[in-house]
């Protein structure tokens, strides 16, 4: 469905608000806009209205075809553990993307997993890397996934200590 908009004119006139009025109280009084407007304005319709009311519908129904999963928690293994997992519907293009907050220095190991037509797919953004205590942004993934199996974002922490990561997988 193709949208057509409607391009809204302002009512325009000199003396905005007169009207004249016909019949008399008691009884009926008739008031009638007569402000000699130079610029006619848009009419508001109902046919107008409905028609950005579908369109609204239409663009909130886009929206949620689009994927999005964004997870927050807390890790505190060493065992890998799965922070984020999503399983596309169709094939399509994606985005990965993470942050960590570490409470105490740590070795982590972020990996990415996705399939895609050749097959499963492996990015490390960390692999066995010694972080000190702070944020840790990483640079957005970006790939081609189909839905034979899951996008995962796998984390581990070794020592144990308190990190807490944040991982979007998002459709584009």
């Amino acid at each position: 469905m193709t949208y057509t908009p409607t391009v809204w004119a302002d009512r325009v006139s000199g003396s905005p608000g007169t009207f004249s009025t016909t019949g008399s109280v008691p009884g009926a009084v008739v008031l009638t806009l007569n402000d000699s407007p130079s610029v006619a304005g848009t009419n508001v319709t109902a046919a107008r209205m409905n028609n950005i009311e579908t369109e609204l519908v239409y663009l909130d129904a886009l929206a949620a075809t689009f994927p999005k999963l964004t997870v927050s928690q807390l890790v505190n293994m060493t065992s890998p553990l799965t922070a984020a997992s999503y399983t596309p519907l169709a094939a399509g293009n994606f985005e990965v993307k993470v942050y960590l907050s570490i409470i105490a220095t740590t070795t982590m190991t972020v990996t990415i997993f996705w399939t895609d037509p050749a097959g499963l797919q492996t990015n490390q953004l960390v692999n066995a890397q010694s972080l000190g205590v702070g944020g840790y942004c990483f640079p957005t993934i970006f790939f081609n996934a189909m839905p034979t199996g899951p996008i995962t974002v796998v984390v581990t922490s070794s020592p144990t200590v308190t990190t807490y990561i944040n991982a979007a997988i998002v459709g584009v």
